[in-house]
C-alpha cells in the first residue's frame, strides 16, 4: 500500500474520533490523487471526508461526495469502496431523517461487506441498520442488529465501536422507555469514552446520558452532562449535538423553574435548528419552545410555536410512513436473495435445533413422570389413607370442627392424586406409541364405568347408554381415561341425583360419541376456553381443570377431536362428544388389526 492509500486508510479507521482531523487529512490526499490520476484514491478520500462530514452535521454535501466516490467505484469494479461509500450514505440518510434510504444503503452496504475480509466496518453496517431500524420503531429488529454490531467489535478489539453501540441500546431503550436498563449501558458508554478520549463520540454519549437522567429526576447530573457535550459540539462545530444538548439545558431549567435561561438556551437552539436539514430536531425545539411559552403565560408565542411544530410533525408522519412502506420493499428486495441463498444451511440448523428440544423434552418428560411416581404418589397416599383411618377410629369421639378438618384432608389428599395421575397421564401419552388398533368401545365404557362404581352408587347415578357404542380406531388405554373424565364431570357438574346418558352416531367416515348430563350447563361464551390447558372455568366451586386439556390431546393425536354442546341454561345440562376414525372407513373389523402405515393420523 501507499503511502498517500495509507493515510486515507488511517483517516477512515479515526473518522469517528477526531473528524475535523479527518476534513483536514482528506483535503490533502484529494490534492495528491487528483495531480496524480490516481482515481481509487481520490474516491478514497470522497468517502471518508463525507462520513467526516455527516458527524460535523453536513449532511447534503456528504451525500453529494459520498455519491461520487460511489460512482467511481463501482466504474472501478472496487467492492470495498462501494460498500463503504453506501455505509456513509445510509449514515447521512439517518441524520437527514430520511430512514427508509438510510435502511436501503445500509442494507445494500451489509450484502456487500459479508463477502470482505477482513470485515472491520462491518459493525459500523449494523449500527447504521440498527439505528434506522429504531427509528422506524421496529425496535426488536433494532436490538437484533446492535447486538450483532457489539459482536463485531469485541471480535476485532475496537472500543469505538463498541461503546458506540452501547450507546445506541442505551438510546433505544430509553425512547421505550426503560430507563434503567438504558442507564447502564449509555454508562458504559460514557466511561468506555472517556477512557478513549475521543471527543466526538463523548459528546453525543453525554447528550443520551443527559437525556436519561432528567428522565429519571437526576437534574444536577443531567446538567453537567448537557454543559460538557454542549462544550464538546462547539469544538467540533457539530450543529446537530449543539442543538440537541441546548435542549436538554432548557429541560433542565424548565424543571428548576428558571425560564428565562431555559428560553436563551432553546432560543439558541431554534436558531442552530433552522441551519440544518433535520426537521425532526426542528420539531423538537418549537414543541418544547410552546410548552415553556405556555409556562410563562405568552399563550400567543405558544400557540404559534405549537403551531409549526403541528406542522412539521405532520409531514414527518406522512414522510415516516411512506418510509415505512419504503423499509418494507427494501427488505423484500435486498434481503431476499441473501436469505433464500442460506436458507437451507439455516433450515438443516433449525432442524438440529428442534430435534434437540424434541429429545430433551421427552428426557425432562421421563424424569418428571419418574419424580411424580415415586416422590409424590406415596407420600399422597399416606396422608390419605391417615385421614381416612382417623375419620373412621376416631370420627365419633371429635367434635363437628375437627370432623370437617380431617375430611378437608382427605378430600384434598385424594384431589392431589387425581391431578398427578392426570399429569401421569399427560407424560405418559406425549411419549408412547400412538399405533392405533380396532378399540371395541362398549368393553372400554364399562371398564371405564366400575372405576368410578364407588362414586356413581354414592351419588346414587343413573347411567344410561342410549345408542350402541360401536368399534373405532384408536388406542384403548388412552380412551378409558377419556371417558373417565367425561364421566367423572357429568356425575361432579350434573344435577342432583345425576342422570347421565351415553351414546354414538356414525356420520361420514367418523364416530362421534358423547356424553350429557343433567346439570346446569355450560354458557356458550365460555365453551371455547374448556379443552384449553391451563384455563380453569369455575362451574360450581371448582371447575373443568387439566383432565379435559388431556382429553383434547389424546382425542386430536387419534385423529379426532372433541367438543361441548350446552345452552347454558339450568337443568338442560352439557353434552361433551368427541370423534375417531370409524373401522369400517379406516381398518378391518379385527379387533387384533391395526392401520396400515400409510393410515395412521
Amino acid at each position: 500500500m501507499t503511502d498517500l492509500r495509507a493515510r486515507i486508510e488511517h483517516a477512515w479507521n479515526i473518522r469517528l474520533e477526531a473528524p475535523e482531523k479527518v476534513i483536514e487529512v482528506t483535503q490533502a490526499t484529494l490534492r495528491e490523487a487528483q495531480s496524480t490520476g490516481d482515481m481509487l484514491a481520490h474516491a478514497a478520500s470522497l468517502v471518508t471526508q463525507a462520513y467526516a462530514l455527516v458527524l460535523m452535521s453536513r449532511c447534503d454535501e456528504a451525500v453529494r461526495q459520498a455519491g461520487r466516490a460511489l460512482d467511481i467505484f463501482e466504474s472501478l469494479g472496487d467492492v470495498e469502496g462501494q460498500a463503504r461509500a453506501l455505509l456513509t450514505l445510509a449514515a447521512a440518510h439517518l441524520n437527514l431523517d430520511d430512514y427508509g434510504e438510510a435502511l436501503k444503503a445500509g442494507l445494500h452496504a451489509l450484502s456487500m461487506y459479508e463477502h470482505l475480509l477482513p470485515d472491520f466496518d462491518r459493525g459500523d453496517v449494523y449500527n447504521t441498520i440498527g439505528i434506522a431500524y429504531a427509528y422506524l420503531e421496529d425496535w426488536d429488529k433494532a436490538i437484533s442488529f446492535f447486538e450483532q454490531a457489539l459482536a463485531q467489535a469485541r471480535q476485532h478489539g475496537r472500543p469505538i465501536d463498541e461503546l458506540d453501540t452501547y450507546n445506541n441500546i442505551g438510546y433505544t431503550l430509553f425512547i421505550q422507555g426503560r430507563l434503567a436498563e438504558a442507564l447502564e449501558y449509555c454508562e458504559r458508554a460514557l466511561t468506555l469514552a472517556r477512557a478513549q478520549q475521543g471527543t466526538y463520540v463523548l459528546a453525543y454519549i453525554l447528550q443520551s446520558v443527559g437525556d436519561i437522567r432528567v428522565a429519571l429526576g437526576d437534574l444536577d447530573l443531567a446538567l453537567a452532562c448537557f454543559s460538557e457535550g454542549l462544550a464538546l459540539s462547539r469544538v467540533l462545530q457539530n450543529n446537530n449535538y449543539a442543538c440537541s444538548n441546548l435542549r436538554g439545558l432548557a429541560q433542565v431549567y424548565q424543571k428548576r423553574g428558571d425560564l428565562d435561561t431555559a428560553l436563551i438556551n432553546l432560543q439558541e437552539a431554534l436558531r442552530l435548528a433552522g441551519q440544518q436539514s433535520s426537521a425532526r430536531e426542528l420539531s423538537l425545539v418549537h414543541e418544547q419552545l410552546s410548552t415553556l411559552y405556555e409556562q410563562r403565560g405568552e399563550m400567543d408565542r405558544a400557540l404559534e410555536h405549537h403551531r409549526q411544530f403541528f406542522q412539521i410533525q405532520k409531514r414527518l408522519l406522512s414522510i415516516r410512513a411512506d418510509q415505512r412502506l419504503k423499509g418494507l420493499q427494501v427488505l423484500h428486495d435486498l434481503e431476499l436473495a441473501r436469505i433464500e441463498a442460506e436458507s437451507e444451511r439455516q433450515q438443516n440448523r433449525i432442524l438440529q435445533q428442534q430435534v434437540a428440544q424434541h429429545e430433551q423434552h421427552i428426557r425432562d418428560l421421563d424424569a418428571y413422570a419418574h419424580t411424580v411416581a415415586h416422590d409424590l404418589r406415596n407420600p399422597l397416599s399416606i396422608v390419605t389413607g391417615f385421614s381416612e383411618m382417623l375419620a373412621e377410629e376416631l370420627g365419633p369421639h371429635l367434635d363437628e370442627l375437627y370432623r370437617e378438618q380431617v375430611e378437608l384432608i382427605r378430600q384434598s389428599g385424594a384431589k392431589m392424586e387425581q391431578i398427578v395421575e392426570e399429569l401421569l397421564l399427560l407424560s405418559t401419552q406425549q411419549r408412547e406409541d400412538d399405533t392405533q388398533q380396532v378399540v371395541e368401545m362398549a368393553r372400554v365404557f364399562e371398564e371405564a364405568r366400575k372405576r368410578l362404581s364407588v362414586i356413581i352408587a354414592n351419588y346414587e347415578v343413573e347411567v344410561r347408554v342410549a345408542t350402541a357404542l360401536p368399534p373405532a380406531l384408536g388406542n384403548a388405554a388412552w380412551l378409558e381415561e377419556v371417558w373417565v373424565n367425561f364421566l367423572s364431570n357429568a356425575i361432579k357438574y350434573g344435577g342432583l341425583p345425576p342422570r347421565i346418558e351415553v351414546g354414538a352416531a356414525l356420520e361420514e367416515g367418523q364416530v362421534r360419541y358423547w356424553v350429557r348430563d343433567n346439570g346446569d350447563g355450560i354458557k356458550p361464551a365460555l365453551q371455547g376456553q374448556l379443552f384449553k390447558e391451563g384455563v380453569r372455568l369455575h362451574v360450581r366451586e371448582e371447575g373443568y381443570g387439566l383432565g379435559l386439556a388431556i382429553v383434547r390431546r389424546i382425542v386430536e393425536r387419534l385423529g379426532g377431536q372433541v367438543g361441548v354442546q350446552s345452552t347454558g341454561k339450568p337443568g338442560e345440562g352439557a353434552t361433551f362428544w368427541f370423534t375417531l376414525h370409524a373401522v369400517d372407513d379406516r381398518a378391518a373389523a379385527s379387533p387384533a388389526s391395526a392401520p396400515s402405515p400409510s393410515d395412521t393420523p
